[in-house]
């Protein structure tokens, strides 16, 4: 029997498969990598903080998407320094 955990993040593919029946089920082992490498170091902080997973959904994942600059986001995602302009597409790029 399997539980697959999918990321929440928008954009994230990341599924995450804990099999019931096996000596470790209770591991999260993966899961909190996963958040660490995603969404960060400090989320999973918050989330061992709080008492179950109703407060995570409440108190953490709002502030999430709530904070952080647009150069933020672009390292995220490309691991590096990125590359962004504010300036609106032409015509000819928007056909």
């Amino acid at each position: 029997m399997a539980r697959e955990f999918k990321c929440s993040k928008p954009g994230c593919m990341a599924r995450i498969r804990r099999y019931l029946d096996t000596k470790d089920a209770k591991s999260t082992g993966n899961l909190r990598k996963h958040v660490k490498s995603c969404r960060g170091e400090e989320v999973l902080e918050a989330a061992d903080s709080v008492a179950n997973a109703d407060e995570v959904r409440q108190r953490i994942i709002p502030n999430i998407l709530k904070n952080g600059t647009i150069t933020d986001a672009f390292k995220i995602k490309t691991r590096g320094k990125g590359t962004y302009s504010h300036r609106p597409h032409t015509r000819e790029q928007t056909k």
